[in-house]
């Protein structure tokens, strides 16, 4: 088997609860099959459209949904945007963040994604606003005037819209989700939360059958 070519291929969104919930899980996934397994990134558009305001019944879900996620994985929350009045949970800009990072300095995009995760749900920083990520890219070595260009191009946001269309297209309808790209076909690693073990395994057994074929 030709493992260069295979490829985990993880579809989530910076500003997906269960998304910053299996981080650590997904980071150790990565790390474990960097040497044999290549690692992809889909922005799967959580909310990306969205142009109104929470309202107190979107508030209450969020506050229960944070809470279990917090629960299950340790992960910190910080629910003091859940008092804002003004926020547009829209995830159109963070998603384009990771793409416009992706298209300047690749082999960092996804820890790039997981520090706007970060800012969101630890920091509360404001996704909507370009300052939350240009205050990232001093970690990240990346010129900040080179950012902007491209985040706010109108080919960036093309492509964003298409990488949103490519998750539809794989009949992702939740994140996070993890597929396995191998010998030319997808099998499902995760749907939902799993741990590092969960996923693991189901890799494992994967290239195990394919080892066998």
């Amino acid at each position: 088997m030709e493992t260069q070519k295979a490829a985990l291929i993880y579809v989530g969104d910076p500003m997906c609860s269960w998304c910053w919930g299996i981080a650590p899980e997904i980071t150790q996934l990565k790390e474990k099959y960097a040497d044999k397994i290549g690692f992809k990134m889909i922005m799967g558009g959580l909310r990306p459209s969205t142009t109104e305001p929470m309202d107190a019944k979107m508030k209450e879900y969020l506050f229960h949904h944070w809470e279990e996620v917090h629960q299950r994985t340790g992960q910190p929350f910080n629910y003091r945007l859940l008092e804002r009045e003004d926020f547009v949970y829209n995830t159109e800009a963070a998603a384009r963040a990771v793409v416009t990072m992706r298209k300047l300095k690749p082999e960092v995009a996804f820890d790039f994604f997981k520090a706007i995760q970060y800012t969101f749900y630890a920091k509360n920083h404001d996704p909507n606003h370009i300052t939350t990520y240009l205050s990232l890219l001093p970690y990240f070595e990346v010129d900040a005037e080179k950012f902007v260009q491209k985040f706010e191009s109108k080919t960036l946001k093309k492509l964003t819209k298409e990488e949103f269309k490519l998750a539809a297209d794989f009949n992702v309808r939740s994140f996070p989700t993890v597929l396995l790209h191998l010998n030319g076909r997808l099998g499902s690693i995760a749907k939902g939360y799993q741990t590092f073990a969960q996923m693991d395994q189901k890799v494992q057994m994967m290239l195990q059958q394919s080892l066998a074929n």
